[in-house]
């Protein structure tokens, strides 16, 4: 890491702009329910959600717009309520100070036709279509992507993208229910009915769109509902022709940064050219009381999202260095001098060179952190995990025992093939992390101390859930936990996770009282102690039987 005083001088104190994020509110006025997997939906708080981010985007006041990435309202939204449904979503995102910028998502095209969308989400297109590009400052372009370009819902039956959807999925996913994704391996998981495709003519506006920001020296954000690089997310939530889009994105410097939603849970990873891909968690899995929302401050050299509560933030540096390509830089910068065969200019030449070696070297070691550890914000939910201790619960350290069993999630049975181990952990709630910075929460993985204490190691099985009985450890202190576990690739790298408690951490959490407050170290301490002063008392014996001797 840069020492904190050289970054500040160096970035730019105030960004060139900023916008407003959030996406998948997906509104309805109807009970609570969950989706396939199992994870709660709260369809009518999912508006208060909206209510509170378009409250602080205007009380922040320097907002220049804000982005929905689509799914305004829920497929369970009683359909003669489709209507009357959106138009109040769109009114409450009309109480912002600025323009809103829309995008269709599968659960809009359940409610109601594409054409009567674009009108509703007023996008700013005059051509009919739901892809559309807006500059917000000279330096940079917004391009908004129609994932569900070739799709089978949202067009007329007898459409030819229909048609064209229709045949893509009875040619790549074999079960009847298309949403269905059992029997697909990897990435082919991806054909599922909700996801979509960008069509050729939409693909061909891209590129112009690209061709012509880079002409203009201008930085690229992409923006559309379903993700667009498998390190981001889940093979099901994918583009179905990601490959393409990504292709035709990468022949091109100018994109900096793709922006979606859909996957729930949210993910972020950079790509092999640079590009960051962060996938914002959704607005409709927040309980009561909790809010996914933020707004990303743009500058010269990087987008930092400012998230609140289950959003993370995430600092998105734009070309940064990576320790392998320090010695180019500096190379570039500062060629070395030509070596010379006489005396005196040869050993100039040759201090000089050992001069910016060690420069570049010294560089290298220091900018190593840039290339980072794992970011938990990268990591799938990839594995189910439940344990013994119910909410509430108070166990004894020494003496009480802990059960937690765990199975592969099979919605990411594709990730399985790399996973070696199951490390269980022990981890701190929250509520035991404040004014402790010895177990505070960091999103890299290598500086995070919220899990420090190990349950089990044990080979990761796929065939089957797997189990371990662990009696509470007498060192572990007084405080309130979770248990998680995350899935180790060969080198020990972590590539999945699973945990007891939901993304916030406010739930299933459990307590654990330490004997009397005394913890494994003080044990410690006091034998070597014991110790040193049975070895002292019999060293002052035998020194005073010798001084007798010679007495």
């Amino acid at each position: 890491m840069l020492p904190k005083n050289v970054m500040a001088n160096n970035l730019p104190k105030q960004p060139i702009f900023s916008f407003g994020v959030v996406t998948d509110v997906q509104y309805a006025d109807i009970p609570d329910g969950c989706s396939f997997l199992g994870v709660p939906r709260y369809y009518r708080h999912s508006i208060e959600v909206l209510r509170r981010a378009v409250k602080k985007w205007n009380h922040h006041g320097n907002l220049k717009f804000a982005v929905h990435f689509g799914d305004i309202v829920d497929g369970f939204c009683p359909r003669e309520d489709s209507r009357k449904a959106v138009t109040k979503l769109v009114h409450e995102f009309e109480k912002f100070e600025g323009p809103v910028y829309h995008m269709l998502g599968n659960h809009c095209l359940y409610n109601l036709p594409r054409d009567d969308l674009i009108s509703l989400l007023k996008m700013p297109t005059s051509h009919g279509c739901a892809h559309y590009e807006f500059s917000p400052a000279p330096e940079y372009r917004f391009v908004v992507l129609d994932a569900y370009d070739i799709s089978a819902i949202g067009w007329p039956k007898d459409h030819p993208n229909t048609l064209n959807a229709i045949k893509i999925l009875h040619t790549k996913n074999p079960n009847v229910n298309k949403n269905n994704p059992t029997g697909l391996a990897g990435l082919d998981r991806r054909y599922l009915m909700f996801n979509g495709a960008v069509g050729k003519a939409q693909l061909e506006w891209l590129e112009f769109v690209l061709k012509d920001a880079t002409r203009l020296k201008q930085k690229v954000v992409i923006c559309c509902h379903l993700p667009l690089y498998p390190g981001a997310t889940s093979a099901e939530a994918l583009l179905w022709n990601y490959d393409e889009v990504m292709g035709v994105i990468h022949r091109y410097n100018c994109v900096k940064v793709c922006l979606a939603g859909h996957d729930h849970k949210g993910g972020y990873s950079v790509d092999s050219h640079g590009i960051h891909h962060r996938v914002l968690e959704a607005a409709l899995e927040c309980p009561p009381g909790s809010d996914a929302f933020g707004h990303v401050d743009v500058y010269h050299d990087r987008l930092s999202l400012l998230g609140v509560d289950r959003m993370l933030s995430t600092d998105m540096r734009l070309g940064g260095f990576k320790h392998h390509q320090a010695l180019a830089f500096f190379a570039a910068k500062k060629p070395y001098p030509a070596l010379s065969i006489s005396g005196e200019r040869a050993e100039m030449t040759s201090s000089s060179s050992f001069h910016y070696l060690v420069i570049a070297l010294v560089t290298a070691l220091v900018l190593a952190p840039v290339d980072g550890g794992v970011l938990f914000s990268s990591l799938r939910r990839s594995v189910v995990i439940q344990a013994s201790p119910k909410a509430g619960d108070v166990l004894k350290a020494g003496e009480d025992k802990i059960e937690v069993t765990w199975a592969l999630n099979q919605t990411f049975s594709g990730d399985a093939d790399s996973y070696k181990t199951i490390n269980v952990k022990l981890c701190y709630a929250p509520v035991s992390q404040e004014n402790r910075g010895w177990r505070k929460t960091n999103n890299d993985l290598h500086k995070d101390k919220t899990c420090q204490l190990d349950i089990a190691s044990v080979p990761f099985a796929a065939a089957t859930s797997s189990s371990v009985e662990w009696v509470v450890g007498r060192d572990t202190p007084t405080a309130t936990y979770f248990v998680r576990a995350y899935a180790l690739d060969s080198s020990g790298r972590q590539v999945g996770f699973g945990q007891t408690t939901d993304a916030s951490k406010k739930t299933n959490l459990f307590r654990i009282q330490g004997i009397s407050g005394r913890q494994l170290w003080v044990d410690v301490a006091a034998g070597c102690f014991s110790a040193l002063s049975v070895l002292s008392l019999f060293g002052f014996f035998l020194v005073e039987k010798r001084m007798a001797k010679k007495a």
